[in-house]
């Protein structure tokens, strides 16, 4: 009987692997099909984030169970070197900035380019006081583009179970899908930025000038 019960435990298990992994394909295809739109705009990281949350918040939440996914957008602006928040599925935090000279738990992740699973809030600063308040559990995946951390993905639950590193290894392969996504994105904006302007010169060429005096 013991040996009945472990095998049909067993096939569940596989069961739901395979379940998570459908769910992990059709997220990776819907990615690389929202290069492909739009031909004539210029996109950016922003535009895959938006669309898959817009549409595709519970095939997330479906791959690895959470209360919230968010994603954090590293930039440069002149001097400043910082961390802001992108875009959530759910709730939005108050707008906050994450300065690089500050010590945090995100600037962290950007210096050590390594995810984390983090199961106690309680030394975490007063910028992090909303996840201290609000959640219990978390885990991070830098998301990489160049060698160098442009985004951070965080899923938070309140909740039940902390997150196991079956977990961890489904957020590394979502990341992985969107590393490639992005990196698509940046060649397609080359591609039409070539396509556009005069080689030598490095103007605007004819066709695209016609194509916008005609609009």
């Amino acid at each position: 009987v013991f040996g009945g019960l472990c095998f049909i435990e067993q096939r569940r298990r596989i069961e739901r692997q395979g379940e998570k992994m459908q769910v992990l394909y059709h997220l990776t295809k819907m990615m690389g099909e929202s290069v492909l739109q739009e031909a004539n705009v210029e996109m950016s990281g922003s535009h895959v984030f938006d669309h898959l949350f817009t549409s595709e918040s519970s095939s997330i939440k479906r791959l690895i169970i959470n209360q919230r996914t968010s994603v954090y957008r590293v930039e440069r602006v002149g001097e400043d070197w910082r961390i802001v928040h992108e875009k959530s599925d759910s709730l939005r935090e108050p707008e906050k900035i994450y300065h690089m000279e500050e010590k945090g738990f995100l600037q962290s992740i950007v210096h050590s380019k390594e995810g984390t699973v983090l199961n106690n809030f309680s030394n975490l600063g007063k910028s992090y006081t909303t996840w201290r308040i609000t959640y219990q559990y978390l885990i991070a995946e830098p998301v990489l583009v160049d060698e160098e951390v442009a985004y951070i993905l965080v899923m938070f639950r309140t909740a039940g179970q902390s997150f196991q590193p079956r977990d961890v290894r489904l957020l590394k392969l979502l990341v992985n899908a969107f590393e490639i996504t992005l990196k698509n994105v940046q060649l397609r904006n080359q591609i039409q930025a070539q396509a556009i302007k005069d080689g030598l010169m490095g103007v605007f060429n004819h066709r695209y000038m016609k194509l916008k005096l005609e609009e």
